[in-house]
């Protein structure tokens, strides 16, 4: 693994593994590697997923791991131009890396409380299932997620049954962090590729 040709940036992104997802910090990207901090428990060797904006997922393996540092090798190698570009991509506003979970959210909207089932969160916002269409677009809220304190939020999309929502203010690392690792407490299940957390109601 060559140094060359390696970016130092501070960028927010996800690991994946069988059974457990958290935020991580990219700390450099090089064509066949990166290096992140990350809270999750993780060990030399173990295979994992590293997930960017817009999407982007890389599958790797942990080479080394030195404290919170974590080097990962890719198991294919990119361009560096190509990383770079799809991390720039549409940046003309708030966005964040998406966690797959699952449990219960009650939304305050128009003066009553409607139930609705979380399909995935990040720094910025949160996916609802709503299969009622309560949650009319343009609408501010007030979301309240067991675990999280209640947020402003607007909902920013609703179709095909899910709604989209935009927190007024954003959560924060270590506070979405520390709420992924404490709301998980049973085995994960697939999820359209991606790990799911079970959330506690």
């Amino acid at each position: 693994m060559s140094a060359q040709h390696t970016i130092s940036l501070l960028h927010i992104g996800k690991l994946v593994m069988v059974h457990r997802q958290s935020l991580c910090l990219v700390r450099a990207l090089a064509p066949d590697h990166a290096i992140v901090r990350t809270s999750l428990p993780i060990s030399a060797g173990s295979n994992v997923t590293l997930g960017l904006r817009n999407g982007v997922e890389i599958n790797a393996q942990v080479e080394s791991v030195e404290h919170e540092r974590i080097t990962l090798a890719f198991v294919q190698q990119f361009t560096l131009e190509q990383l770079v570009e799809e991390q720039a991509r549409g940046r003309s506003g708030p966005e964040s890396v998406r966690l797959a979970v699952t449990g219960r959210a009650s939304v305050e909207t128009d003066g009553r409380t409607v139930l609705a089932t979380l399909r995935d969160i990040s720094l910025f916002g949160v996916q609802l299932e709503d299969a009622a269409g309560a949650l009319m677009p343009g609408a501010d809220v007030t979301v309240h997620i067991a675990g999280l304190a209640r947020r402003m939020a607007t909902v920013r999309w609703h179709r095909d049954g899910h709604a989209g929502l935009r927190f007024a203010f954003s959560l924060g690392y270590e506070l979405l962090d520390n709420w992924l690792a404490s709301q998980a407490y049973a085995l994960p299940s697939s999820c359209n590729g991606l790990t799911t957390i079970t959330t506690k109601a």
